[in-house]
């Protein structure tokens, strides 16, 4: 029966049809002879980052019995000069490409390395690290030869032959006939006997013509009709990485390896053989399908090799001959892996039936998208090699081949499994990307997976074990082991506690006017009796109308303490949305300050109508009735639990009756209301008190606004722990300069701020600051060094509304913050990471955050199908009731458990096929010295397509920035998809009325400044490389913001391009330059402020006039 690769050759074979034509030998009066497309790719990549050993190849010869080195030598002669390849060079003619053979070299002479004198042990280490450096020497191209060999003496009876060859003229199939043919010679030698070799029908040189000349014709049409159709559309796999992929692609790599399991490949085989298919495409599916669990993806691509050597006369040729064929495969659905398996066989099957196009050419021809920071089409490779290793025998010497494994990537990560007795599997990975952890964490789930496989093939993908019992215990119990015993309380006895405790303590201050616990408590008892006079108990809805006060406190603790729950509704907020807000949540008595407008419900005026005392009673308005959430038990008899006008009323309140409702935004831009109870505040409170610690001596800054629900934190913290809630005017509290002053005066010690203001503030004296916590934004590396010092507890802090206030916090260290995590789960809560089938994700991966434990709210005020949607049973824990919370934000898990946020998933970003983190960008601005601040947002261009738009806040009395300049910092981090098309410079961000970035108010970019707008060349340096751009491709006009790949340029043509450069100019580039400036106008900032061209503006007198 054939296999997969013997069905695919042969349909190629036979399509090519009867008599096809041997390749040729080419005219011996040739005198430049141009490269294969494979050596093409290898010598640009070699431009691009000259001098590294990524591309060699490089192995160990063992050499076992009694050698003769002479006979070695003179075997390993014929060898160089039987195959013209071995001999030849890579050079450049007018910036083309060409290859040069030498002449045969002179005899080899053996300069024996000689370890047999060491100890074993030492001898070993010595041996393995002088291998490892021997296969990392790197080649010049240019100067060859292209091949090295050491002999090391480990014994008299035992040596070692390295090798180490240039991929451009060698690759897996051409060592083989490199040790089997250099056995033969050395037999012959010693034997004296001929070596039993046919004679070469072909030279490499001759195969790259005829390759040429068969592309040059329109035998390819067919294949790239076939490749282009096959990969539209197609996405780079987005692995996760441990660190930000840097903007030049580094080849620096590590391997890492792991056995699998003999048992794993007998089943595999066992499945294989059943599913009609090959191991190689079984090991493919599994390793696609832990590529899917991984990333998330639906869409894998994975690059493999195909030998290329279906005609005879390709057999003997030692050369780079492989070729790399991209194997697409979608996951989506949920199949089982046996129905995943036909669907790879199917898609291996076609990409081998049309293997003969070269990689290089399919780049080109599917024009991708060019990125200097990765491989094109794929990142990911895959090798399987089934043949168990054959020594040789010659003349009495047993000769074997082992590897030496060289710390260099090709890819991000290349798998090669070795199935013979056993399954190994090494990866070969990208240390820029990855660290060596996360390699072997890959492996390991590759094993748990496997044997998934093996036991069950019929499951279905999402089903499939990739987490080992101890992983999952990590993710389940391990980093939720924070649980801790509360006393059962309400919120507002967390006030009527400290009068018992501390009742002189000063309670809240604002301006020149303050309340201690006694009488805060006492008015709020007063309040809370007018309030049950007018109908509010349990479950009521009472609405806040006011702005930041003593009488707002103490209205909020009133409505508590009459049973009711209190509804934020913002004094600033748009008459429709309040008018929204009153009618969903059936709010009949509203707490109001004087001169607001009328709302409707029963206003009540604090100020007016509670006037006796601090903040006392007074006439109320009477008459009204309550709306409730609709669960609830109040009857709004006017009862007070009896006692004087200031005691507490003691009604029979549960901890389960709700304490708040606060609205927040809604996807379909209707805003939705969060229920949420007295028992999951206080157990928030109780758990944050005890934390920190926090006292009757902390102050507490009362910054957020009443519409979220860190308002709740500002006010419940200082309450439940003694301490003192310091007010401040909305005049004051948006003021930077008077904000801090505030904080200083007060001598405030506990903060919760977004990271907007804390970039307005940084640099402020804060003496007495004990604890800042930053919540709502994302929080920049950047903002936290400029906030560290001795004596203050910086902690980053994460939680939605619906679940309660705050879920996890991380208190943050200098070496710790890149990028600041969102910490591990406070008292009681869980956390998880889930994939959207609910399983828990490995380490690094990222996944939905969902939160369980005490804290999770209700749901949403009359939105029953979609809080059944939002709050689903948590099924890691005993308890049927439990629920948690999905919170739509995207995360990962670091390797200490610590939670780092990623973004929204609604929100994920695509630009060109890739995704986009906006982060990402918004750091490499900030980065900049003259930039305090920044943000980035996706607008449409006029053609609908999606463009970056970024915009920064200057340090104030800094070195200051040219939009030009910062494009330039942003180009030598960022690949190029990821450099904002616009870059507005702002004096001074919107922000909301929670202090965060007002991303909607952000000015649009002008009209007109769009990439594909047309726009003339401004100045000389522009005009020279637009009209280099113009004669190189062939065109006649080329704008300055016109990209030289989007308009057809190869990476051969950027080669001519830096040729040009050097010639015309005498700049020095190389080809990185024209990857990471492609438009004529980010060419011309690269060559002024690094090549040091002066420049001219090009004024309305025109060239001329400008070069006079």
């Amino acid at each position: 029966m054939l296999s997969d690769t013997q069905r695919a050759a042969l349909a190629a074979r036979l399509r090519q049809g009867r008599g096809v034509a041997g390749i040729p030998r080419r005219d011996p009066s040739l005198t430049e002879l141009p490269l294969s497309s494979g050596q093409e790719q290898l010598w640009f990549i070699d431009q691009f980052a000259p001098g590294l050993p990524t591309y060699n190849i490089a192995g160990t010869l063992w050499l076992d019995g009694d050698l003769d080195v002479d006979a070695l030598g003179r075997a390993f002669d014929t060898l160089i000069a039987r195959h013209e390849i071995l001999r030849t060079r890579l050079d450049s003619v007018d910036g083309r490409p060409v290859q040069v053979i030498d002449a045969p070299p002179p005899p080899t002479v053996w300069a024996v390395r000689d370890l047999s004198g060491m100890p074993a042990a030492q001898r070993d280490t010595a041996f393995e690290a002088e291998a490892v450096e021997f296969g990392l020497l790197p080649f010049d191209l240019a100067k060859g030869p292209l091949y090295r060999s050491r002999l090391v003496r480990m014994t008299q009876r035992r040596h070692a032959l390295h090798l180490n060859v240039h991929h451009s003229v060698f690759d897996g199939w051409s060592f083989a006939i490199c040790v089997r043919e250099l056995a033969a010679c050395y037999t012959a030698e010693v034997t004296g006997e001929p070596a039993e070799l046919a004679g070469m029908p072909i030279q490499f040189a001759d195969y790259a013509l005829w390759e040429r000349g068969r592309l040059d014709g329109g035998a390819v049409e067919e294949m790239i009709a076939y490749w282009t159709g096959n990969l539209r559309g197609v996405e780079s796999v987005q692995m996760p990485t441990d660190r930000p992929r840097p903007v030049l692609q580094s080849f620096d790599g590590a391997v890492a390896r792991a056995p699998m399991g003999a048992d794993v490949l007998a089943g595999l085989r066992a499945l294989s053989r059943r599913e009609g298919t090959t191991i190689f495409v079984t090991l493919l599916a599994a390793l696609q399908v832990l590529l899917h669990r991984y990333s998330g993806q639906d869409d894998i691509v994975v690059g493999t090799a195909s030998a290329n050597r279906s005609r005879p006369e390709l057999a003997p040729l030692i050369g780079y001959l492989v070729n790399t064929l991209p194997v697409r495969t979608d996951t989506s659905g949920d199949p089982t892996f046996t129905e995943l398996l036909a669907r790879v066989k199917e898609t291996t099957l076609a990409a081998y039936a049309h293997q003969d196009l070269p990689f290089p050419k399919l780049v080109e021809a599917l024009k991708v998208e060019r990125d200097a920071s990765r491989a094109p089409l794929f990142q990911i490779g895959f090798t399987i090699n089934e043949d168990p290793p054959q020594p040789h025998e010659a003349a009495g010497l047993r000769i074997s081949v082992a590897a030496i494994d060289a710390p260099t990537a090709k890819f991000d990560l290349n798998f090669f499994m070795q199935a013979h007795d056993d399954l190994t599997v090494d990866v070969a990975y990208a240390t820029a990307l990855f660290d060596a952890a996360t390699a072997e964490r890959l492996l390991t789930s590759l094993r748990e997976l496997m044997r998934g496989i093996v036991a069950d093939p019929d499951c279905r993908l999402s089903q499939l074990p990739v987490m080992t019992a101890a992983d999952l215990h990590n993710e389940l119990v391990g980093w939720n082991s924070n649980t801790a015993e509360f006393p059962s309380a309400l919120l507002h006895g967390l006030v009527e506690e400290q009068v018992r405790r501390v009742p002189d303590a000063e309670a809240a201050v604002l301006d020149g006017a303050s309340l201690s616990y006694a009488e805060l408590n006492a008015a709020a008892n007063r309040a809370a009796r007018r309030l049950r006079a007018l109908g509010v108990g349990p479950e009521s809805l009472v609405g806040v109308h006011m702005r930041p006060s003593l009488e707002r406190l103490t209205g909020i603790l009133a409505i508590l303490k009459a049973g009711g729950a209190w509804v934020p509704l913002d004094p600033d907020y748009p008459a429709d949305r309040l008018e929204f807000m009153i009618e969903d949540a059936d709010v009949r008595v509203v707490l109001s300050d004087p001169g607001l407008p009328d709302l409707g419900p029963t206003a009540v005026v604090p100020v007016r109508d509670w006037a006796d005392g601090a903040v006392a009673t007074g006439n109320t308005t009477t008459g009204a009735t309550t709306g409730n959430t609709g669960t609830g038990t109040g009857t709004g008899t006017g009862t007070d639990g009896g006692g004087a006008d200031g005691d507490n009323l003691d009604l029979p309140i549960d901890p389960a009756t709700a304490a708040y409702v606060i609205y927040t935004s809604g996807s379909t831009g209707r805003p939705k209301g969060v229920i949420v109870e007295h028992r999951q505040v206080v157990n928030f409170v109780q758990g944050m008190v005890a934390h920190w610690p926090l006292d009757e001596h902390d102050r507490f800054l009362q910054f957020a606004s009443l519409n979220f629900d860190v308002s709740v934190m500002d006010m419940f913290l200082a309450i439940g722990s003694g301490g003192t809630a310091v007010f401040g005017s909305r005049e004051t509290l948006m003021s930077p300069p008077r904000l801090a002053e505030l904080m200083r005066a007060q001598r405030i010690t506990f903060a919760c701020l977004p990271p907007a203001v804390l970039n307005l503030i940084t640099g402020e004296p804060l003496p007495d600051q004990r604890v800042l916590i930053s919540a709502g934004e994302e929080l920049s590396s950047e903002l936290v060094r400029s906030w560290l010092r001795p004596g203050l507890r910086l902690c980053n802090g994460y939680g939605p509304t619906e679940v309660t206030i705050g879920a996890t916090m991380m208190e943050l260290q200098p070496d710790d913050i890149t990028p600041p995590p969102i910490g591990m789960p406070k008292p009681n809560y869980r956390a998880y990471v889930l994939d959207r089938n609910l399983r828990p994700v490995p380490v690094g991966v990222a996944g939905e955050l969902h939160l369980g434990g005490p804290g999770v709210a209700r749901g949403y005020l009359n939105r029953p199908d979609l809080t059944a949607e939002k709050f689903v049973d948590d099924p890691f824990v005993d308890d049927p009731d439990a629920r948690m919370y999905r919170t739509g934000d995207l995360v990962r898990r670091r390797p200490d458990g610590n939670i780092v946020f990623l973004g929204r998933i609604d929100g994920q970003i695509k630009i060109r096929g890739l995704r986009v983190e906006l982060g990402e960008i918004e750091t490499a601005m900030t980065a900049h010295e003259a930039v305090a601040q920044s943000a980035v947002v996706v607008r449409d261009d006029p053609s609908g397509e999606k463009q970056l738009v970024g915009y920064a806040r200057l340090v104030p009395d800094g070195p200051g920035v040219s939009v030009a300049d910062l494009r330039q910092h942003l180009s030598q981090r960022l690949p190029a998809y990821m450099v904002p098309v616009h870059l507005l410079l702002l004096d001074a961000f919107p922000l909301n009325a929670s202090g965060k970035i007002d991303r909607s108010a952000l000015p649009e970019p002008e009209v007109g400044e769009g990439a594909d707008t047309f726009v003339v060349p401004r100045t000389l340096i522009e005009t020279v490389v637009t009209d280099m751009y113009a004669t190189l491709l062939g065109l006649e006009r080329v704008g300055v913001q016109d990209s030289f790949f989007d308009l057809g340029g190869n990476s051969l043509q950027a080669m001519r391009l830096i040729t040009r450069l050097r010639t015309d100019l005498a700049v020095d580039a190389d080809v990185t330059a024209v990857f990471l400036a492609p438009t004529p106008a980010q060419l011309t900032v690269l060559l002024r402020e690094k090549f040091g061209l002066e420049d001219v503006e090009v004024g309305a007198d025109g060239l001329d006039a400008a070069l006079a």
